[in-house]
C-alpha cells in the first residue's frame, strides 16, 4: 500500500488533507469521498475569494493547454495542470482587456 507522501507525489499534489470519513470503502465509498472533496473545494474557494466553474473548450484547445502544462511542469519545481494554465491565461486576458 502506498504511503500518504507517495500518493501526494504521484498525484502532483501541493498538499494532502486528512478527510473525516467513517468508511470510505465499499460501494458508497467513492460517492462519500467525492462529496467530501467537493465540500472542501467549495470551502477553499469561498475562503480564497475564488469561484470555480466548468467551461467547455474545443478538444484541440485543451490539448494545447495540456502540452503547455507539461512543458511548464518539466521546467518548474511543481506540477502544473492544463486547468492551471487556462486559469492563468484567462486572468491575464481579462486584466489586459480591462486596461484597454
Amino acid at each position: 500500500m502506498l504511503s500518504r507522501d507517495e500518493i501526494q507525489t504521484a498525484l502532483g499534489a501541493g498538499r494532502a488533507v486528512p478527510l473525516n470519513l467513517k468508511n470510505p470503502h465499499g460501494p458508497l465509498g467513492l460517492e462519500q469521498l467525492a462529496a467530501t472533496v467537493g465540500q472542501l473545494v467549495e470551502q477553499r474557494s469561498a475562503a480564497t475569494n475564488h469561484i470555480q466553474r466548468s467551461i467547455s473548450l474545443p478538444l484541440e484547445t485543451w490539448k494545447k493547454l495540456s502540452d503547455l502544462a507539461n512543458k511548464l511542469t518539466q521546467s518548474a519545481s511543481k506540477q502544473v495542470t492544463a486547468s492551471d494554465v487556462a486559469t492563468s491565461l484567462v486572468v491575464q486576458a481579462v486584466d489586459t482587456v480591462e486596461q484597454q
